[in-house]
């Protein structure tokens, strides 16, 4: 039987601490004497410039995916992943509401019935903040600067709606962190107090 590691899954709307939080976790189960692998977000390094095509997630859940399986085989105890598979395809639900991406879709979602993910995520932590506060981070000093071609209103709230959607089809326990109006510091106690409870509960690691 395959020793599949813990992974722990940060996603949600863009400018609300997921990074942050993501680097608090991996040093935290470190100094822990953990074996943990932090997987960085990959949307960034993407080389698929066009971030609506389907191609875009789909490289990006590979790449995911990837890490996960390189992870496994060196018997990593815990994997701290920065935005994932479970937000990849969010992304890629909320670009398909005509059916034209229904292919890659389908290909994106049976992801999160496999073993390796449906047996692995130990939490998937949805972070989101008001829309107007996301944006107001994202375009800070940048007058009039409030609609780039991702990072808008309207993309925001169709990526909340995907994300109501398909909460059901998810492969782990939902820790919301609505992070309007805490600090970055509150965000990462809340979700270190989750995770020990978990860990208090079942004793996987």
């Amino acid at each position: 039987m395959i020793a599949y590691p813990k992974i722990i899954e940060l996603f949600g709307l863009p400018r609300t601490g997921k990074t942050t939080t993501a680097h608090a976790l991996y040093k935290y189960y470190t100094d822990k004497g953990k074996k943990t692998h932090l997987i960085k977000e990959r949307a960034s390094v993407c080389p698929v410039k066009d971030k609506l095509s389907p191609l875009f997630n789909l490289w990006t859940t590979s790449a995911y995916l990837k890490e996960y399986v390189e992870e496994t085989e060196n018997k990593c105890s815990i994997i701290i992943s920065d935005r994932g598979i479970i937000d990849a395809s969010i992304w890629i639900a909320s670009f398909n509401t005509d059916g034209v991406y229904s292919k890659e879709y389908e290909a994106v979602m049976g992801l999160l019935d496999y073993d390796l993910i449906r047996q692995s995520v130990l939490l998937a932590a949805y972070f989101t903040a008001d829309i107007e506060v996301v944006l107001d981070r994202e375009y800070k000093g940048l007058v009039g600067m409030r609609n780039g071609r991702i990072l808008n209103e309207e993309t925001l709230i169709r990526y909340i709606h995907s994300y109501h959607n398909l909460y059901n089809r998810f492969p782990a326990p939902i820790e919301e962190i609505d992070t309007t109006r805490i600090t970055q510091k509150e965000t990462i106690d809340i979700l270190i107090k989750r995770l020990d409870v978990i860990e208090n509960g079942s004793g996987i690691f």
